[in-house]
């Protein structure tokens, strides 16, 4: 599975908070834990975050399963997860008045194994039938620690050096520029290698491929005609910044394969040591 995931925005509502005391200790230790966020959903939009960072989006109009990992976004110790039960819209304007369902299940497993619903450890399960904001503390037991990082990303107060280098990914997109992409995107895949026990190498050449073969091959029609098309959304008090479109897509993305399929990366931006770099 490539982790190329993440996205959104953030909810609202009253706050419920549950700690998980570890429950993973009952477990017999594992060498290489993956967290996981699963939740079976429906009639709602379900968003989560992992100490402020967004890694999880599902639209559940109907009923729908989901799992996504938490590995790039922790810190030694605890970490705390925000998951946002918010409508879904109606014509972009109403909520959907629905009863809705969420069954949330936080999870461990071995590097490896396949998420599944029936597969995993579960850490803290709940089932939510009401909009809200709902957090817990996982305790991470691994040793992936991305506390170093996290301290070391700079506000960004003045956008404009931001959306210089937002434009010009655009451009090295359009220009099919490898040798720049290569190079934006050389932190990001590390820092997932690191997260999920790859091969630094290895990682690095099945990124640069996906980007190769999947997004530049395929490109989409009117990709970005405007630059005022870039969206830029804020988070970790302007640290960190996920950029997309106006018009609902990521900021990078392929036109159709021969299969009918598309691809997509979610961009997200820090400045670290002055210099902008894609983090996630």
């Amino acid at each position: 599975m490539f982790f190329f995931i993440c996205c959104l925005q953030i909810g609202y509502c009253q706050v419920n908070t549950n700690t998980i005391n570890s429950n993973a200790n009952k477990y017999s230790p594992m060498n290489n834990p993956v967290y996981y966020l699963e939740t079976t959903s429906q009639n709602c939009i379900v968003k989560a975050e992992i100490n402020g960072f967004p890694f999880y989006a599902l639209n559940a109009q109907f009923k729908s399963y989901f799992a996504s990992p938490m590995n790039i976004g922790l810190v030694k110790g605890n970490n705390k997860i925000t998951v946002n039960i918010i409508p879904v819209l109606e014509n972009l304007t109403y909520p959907v008045q629905q009863q809705i369902s969420v069954e949330m299940k936080l999870k461990v497993y071995e590097n490896g194994d396949i998420s599944s619903p029936e597969n995993g450890k579960v850490l803290k399960e709940e089932t939510i039938t009401h909009y809200g904001t709902f957090q817990y503390m996982v305790n991470n037991q691994s040793q992936i620690d991305f506390s170093d990082f996290f301290n070391s990303i700079e506000a960004v107060e003045d956008t404009a050096g931001l959306k210089k280098y937002t434009e010009l990914i655009v451009q090295s997109i359009k220009e099919k520029n490898m040798t720049f992409l290569k190079e934006e995107f050389a932190f990001k895949l590390r820092q997932y290698a690191q997260a999920f026990y790859i091969d630094s190498n290895i990682y690095l050449n099945y990124g640069f491929d996906f980007l190769e073969n999947y997004i530049l091959k395929y490109p989409p029609q009117n990709y970005v005609l405007d630059n005022s098309m870039i969206i830029y959304h804020p988070y970790w008090d302007k640290k960190i910044w996920y950029c997309s479109l106006s018009n609902g897509e990521e900021l990078i993305y392929s036109g159709e394969d021969e299969d009918g399929n598309q691809h997509f990366i979610p961009v997200y931006i820090s400045k670290i040591d002055g210099r902008f770099k894609i983090i996630r």
